[in-house]
C-alpha cells in the first residue's frame, strides 16, 4: 500500500459543475454561469440534512449573489425542507426553478406563497407549470 488515498469525490466532478455537499440521501451542486450561478438539488430533503443544505445554500450565495435553484431531481421534501426552501427564497435574489408538483402542493398546505408568486426579477420561471386546485375533501393524496 502507498498511503495515496482515492480523490475526495467533490474534485472529481468533470466540467464548470462542482460539488458543494453531499451525504446519503442529497447532493448539490453549483455552475457559475455569466449572469448567476446554477444551484442544483438532487435527492431527499429532510429534517436530518436541511440544516446543512441551508448552510450550503448560504455559502452558495458567496460564489454568486444571483442565484438559481433547480429543485427538478428533488424527489422528497418534507415540512422541515420545504420550510427551509421557503425561508432562503425569500433572502435575496433568488430563483427557484423547476419545483416538483409535491413541494409546490405542500407549500400550498402550509399557507406558504409558491415561488412564482415571490417573482425572480431575471427572466427564468420558478415553476413547472400552474399549481392543482386544492382538494375541498381534505384528502391530501395528489390526483
Amino acid at each position: 500500500m502507498t498511503g495515496v488515498r482515492p480523490p475526495d469525490r467533490a474534485h472529481t466532478l468533470a466540467g464548470p459543475e462542482q460539488l458543494l455537499y453531499l451525504d446519503d440521501m442529497l447532493h448539490v451542486t453549483c455552475t457559475v454561469t455569466p449572469g448567476h450561478s446554477v444551484v442544483r438539488i438532487v435527492g431527499e430533503i429532510d429534517r436530518t440534512n436541511v440544516a446543512e443544505l441551508l448552510r450550503t445554500l448560504d455559502r452558495a450565495r458567496h460564489i454568486d449573489e444571483r442565484l438559481v435553484v433547480d429543485l427538478g431531481q428533488v424527489a422528497f421534501a418534507d415540512i422541515a425542507g420545504v420550510r427551509a426552501l421557503s425561508f432562503f427564497a425569500g433572502l435575496g435574489p433568488t430563483v427557484i426553478r423547476d419545483t416538483p408538483h409535491q413541494i409546490d402542493r405542500l407549500m400550498r398546505l402550509l399557507g406558504l406563497p409558491s415561488f412564482v408568486e415571490r417573482g425572480d426579477g431575471y427572466g427564468c420561471r420558478t415553476d413547472t407549470g400552474p399549481p392543482a386546485p386544492a382538494r375541498s375533501d381534505g384528502d391530501l393524496r395528489d390526483r
